[in-house]
């Protein structure tokens, strides 16, 4: 999908990419965001709030 989209550095793990990743349990519910490399989810919590200009 980020290739078809021409997003470059979303869609993959590797260096250069922005490190944005969703961990979800077996019922989806979710457990853990990263974003920019930072935690902003854990254990279900929100523990930074992101930044929106």
């Amino acid at each position: 999908m980020a290739d078809g989209l021409c997003l470059s550095r979303k869609g993959r793990l590797t260096v250069g990419a922005d490190a944005d990743v969703l961990l979800v349990d077996r019922d989806w519910n979710i457990h853990t965001v990263l974003a920019g490399g930072e935690i902003m989810v854990s254990d279900g919590q929100v523990v930074k709030q992101p930044y929106i200009s």
